[in-house]
This record gives structure tokens, sequence and C-alpha cells, in this order.
């Protein structure tokens, strides 16, 4: 992912978001390892997602965190296909614009960590083996991502 200036990713959120956003050290990010920027506010329940589409540009995603309160066990990464602990993979869902009866979301690792994982950051979790490789991880990544990103527009477009 290239270089994001702190301009570029608020104007890709909504006026009403951009209220809420408190960016990460954007000094401190890696970009050239990153598929998408990807942060949680410090409150725990909110969750930020920019993505540079190679179909829809630059594009973002305010998403609500559902942290759960019980449960062991691992989870799959919708996005990564990483296997976690239990509490390292979170629901994160946007709703339609006016309308919270109608929400979409996936289970996503919840440090969004993903670009890392499939370069083969080490996790504390026997992972399923793979024979693909590690190009073939981020394309599949991209791919789960991109899917997520147009079904949050087509649900937008019933608006």
């Amino acid at each position: 992912m290239r270089k994001l200036t702190k301009e570029e990713i608020l104007l890709t959120f909504t006026p009403r978001v951009r209220k809420k956003i408190i960016l990460p050290s954007l000094e401190e990010i890696v970009w050239d390892q990153l598929d998408f920027l990807g942060w949680v506010h410090p409150s725990g329940h909110l969750g930020y997602v920019v993505y540079n589409s190679p179909s829809l540009g630059i594009k973002s995603l305010f998403l609500h965190r559902a942290i759960p309160k019980w449960g062991r066990g691992v989870r799959m990464c919708s996005w990564c296909n990483t296997m976690r602990p239990f509490r390292e993979v979170a629901l994160f869902s946007t709703t339609r614009l006016y309308n919270i009866e109608r929400s979409i979301g996936d289970y996503i690792c919840a440090d969004f960590g993903c670009s890392l994982y499939v370069r083969g950051k080490p996790l504390n979790i026997a992972q399923m083996g793979e024979t693909i490789s590690v190009k073939e991880k981020i394309q599949r990544l991209h791919r789960n991502i991109e899917k997520f990103f147009l079904l949050v527009k087509k649900l937008r477009e019933k608006e």
C-alpha cells in the first residue's frame, strides 16, 4: 500500500465520522507491508479501515466492533484466513445509513494485522497447513477485502 497522508485518510470518511477519528501515528507505519490500513479507536468499540482498491479507488469503512464477553476456542479471520484465539478475532460491522436494522459484518483480526499474518508474522496458535505461496495469500486477502467493500457498497446503494 502506498503511504497516505492524514488529509487523504480523513477525506475518505464522511464529515460525521471524521469527528470521531483518532488516527494512529502515521510515521510508525511500515506502509510497504500493508494491504490496507486498519486501526481500532482507543475505546475499543470502533474500527476504521482504509483500502486502496484497484476497482474502487481509496475507500474507507467506519466499523462497530463487537467485543465478546465470553467464549473460548479459536476463530478464523474472514479476510486473511488466519486462525486466532477467540478474543483476537472480532465481529466488525457497518450499518446501512439511516437504518441500523440493516447491517453487514465480518469476522476480522481484532488488531487488523491481516497484512502481517499473511506475510508470516508468528502467531501463538498452530495454523492450518497451506500449500499456497505468500503472494497467493496476499492476493486472497485482497479478494476478501474487496468482496467485503463491494457488499457494503451494494448495501448502501439500496438507500
